[in-house]
């Protein structure tokens, strides 16, 4: 078991169970006392674990608690900070771990409230939903997070066959191929990146 030291996270609430990577092993996080264990689980046994300082969980994708955080290919876990749920953050925290051996592959510190989307095929790309708008907590844009240059791109995400259509709602159900969210409260399904 491996203890890898994340400054400043606070945040005690609830989000997704656990999430399955391809190879079948499931992922589950869960944090007590200001630690986060996370355990991979196949066939009932325990093959790995890890503890981390803070309080950090499996992103839940859809409203109803399906975990994400994994690479399509299994080899990278994102935790997330779990939101707060009384408005915008001040500063998003998520944590990567390279599931090999559940070691640590880096952190991110996001200005603002951004929760977990998708990670890119090739590994290279974390794309995060920005919450905009204190006004209208549904509110957001899809930003992409350059894994290699540790960077924010500047730019939002959109659909250019759509480029002026505000993104609203909360996703409902997650596809994989393609990457599609179905969402409600918005203008309807939206294409993951």
């Amino acid at each position: 078991m491996t203890r890898t030291r994340v400054s400043g996270a606070t945040s005690v609430t609830r989000i997704a169970r656990w999430v399955v990577g391809p190879s079948g092993v499931r992922y589950v996080a869960h944090h007590s006392a200001g630690v986060t264990t996370v355990n991979a689980v196949k066939n009932a046994a325990v093959v790995g674990s890890a503890r981390l300082d803070g309080a950090y969980g499996i992103p839940a994708v859809t409203s109803n608690g399906l975990g994400g955080g994994l690479s399509p290919d299994g080899r990278l876990l994102v935790l997330a900070e779990p939101p707060q749920y009384e408005g915008l953050r001040e500063q998003s925290r998520f944590v990567l771990l390279s599931t090999s051996r559940l070691s640590p592959a880096g952190a991110i510190n996001l200005r603002g409230e951004f929760g977990f989307d998708a990670i890119s095929p090739d590994r290279r790309t974390l794309y995060v939903i920005q919450h905009v708008s204190r006004s209208d907590l549904v509110r957001y844009v899809v930003r992409a997070y350059d894994l290699a240059a540790h960077r924010l791109l500047p730019q939002a995400i959109v659909d250019k066959r759509e480029p002026d259509e505000l993104m609203r709602g909360y996703p409902v159900a997650r596809a994989t191929t393609p990457a599609r969210t179905t969402g409600r409260g918005g203008r309807g399904p939206r294409r993951a990146p």
